[in-house]
């Protein structure tokens, strides 16, 4: 009798080691349903959006801030193509970029660790385009093969704006420097030549190719005596004096003399300072002072 009871007790208690591993799998069970709950709550909590796409850049996951920032609701989203999601341009980009990372992965030459950060133009719902930056990693399986991308997007539609106003602004500015009726040169604190515009040339004869790198002194547009007043000056402009307008005489190629009034500052470009002058040929000036002295002393003469 006592070994029946044994016998059967025994049946319906599982040994201990069967009882470890379940109990073990429950709670890896349990511990990835509380990674999984906790991972939601963050993604659905951020501004950024969160997504995840497969091979063939269809959403299969985004969380709820695409609304805000695309107006799209993660349903609506779900359901779009990539080609409905991006702008032509940006869609050709992204198609390109996900071609060459797959024959990175075929050849075998790919980090399977790698971020990859693109910018991308997207539509919004109301017909209007954001521009998001996308940190992109790779979704692999447990063979390491390459299954699908998780992002996370940014909108950086203002900062493009003002990237694109910044170069519209350099580039009216570089436009007035080339075409402005004064020379204007820009040289380092020790007098290096490294920027001419295109009345600089003119007045001095010289191609700004001919005379960047160079010093005053080297490019032989001043005298010993003038460099000497030019250096006094560029050490007022270093106390942050503005100088001018001062009178110089240049020595043109060819050993030609040519007046000129100077202005002069120093300023901060990128980050470095610089001597910044604007030069104006004062000949007709000097030859109309000339002119006049010498009536006046004949008028005095009669």
């Amino acid at each position: 009798m006592t070994d029946k009871c044994d016998k059967k007790e025994s049946s319906k208690t599982p040994p201990l080691e069967i009882r470890n591993n379940t109990d073990a799998c429950r709670n890896i069970e349990d511990a990835l349903r509380e990674s999984e709950k906790k991972y939601r709550f963050l993604a659905e909590k951020m501004t950024d959006i969160v997504w995840i796409g497969d091979m063939s850049l269809r959403s299969t996951y985004v969380s709820p801030s695409i609304e805000a920032t695309l107006g799209f609701t993660p349903e609506e989203r779900l359901a779009q193509s990539i080609e409905e999601q991006l702008t032509p341009a940006s869609m050709a980009y992204a198609a390109e970029l996900l071609a060459r990372e797959l024959l990175l992965e075929q050849e075998g030459k790919a980090d399977p660790n790698r971020t990859l950060t693109v910018e991308l133009e997207y539509c919004h719902k109301d017909g209007s385009t954001r521009w998001l930056e996308n940190i992109l990693n790779g979704i692999r399986d447990e063979k390491g093969v390459l299954i699908g991308i998780h992002g996370v997007s940014r909108d950086v539609t203002r900062r493009r704006k003002a990237e694109e106003a910044l170069k519209e602004s350099e580039a009216s500015l570089k436009s007035y420097m080339e075409n402005a009726p004064d020379g204007i040169y820009m040289s380092g604190l020790d007098g290096t030549f490294l920027y001419g515009n295109r009345k600089s040339e003119e007045i001095v004869g010289y191609r700004r190719e001919e005379m960047i790198g160079k010093n005053f002194l080297e490019a032989g547009l001043l005298s010993e005596k003038e460099l000497n007043r030019a250096i006094e000056l560029l050490k007022d402009n270093l106390e942050g004096k503005p100088t001018g307008p001062d009178e110089f005489e240049l020595i043109a190629k060819g050993g030609r003399p040519v007046p000129v009034e100077i202005n002069t500052s120093v300023v901060q470009c990128g980050d470095r300072k610089v001597s910044l002058g604007f030069v104006r040929d004062i000949t007709d000036r000097k030859k109309a002072e000339t002119a006049l002295r010498e009536s006046e002393k004949n008028t005095g003469s009669l």
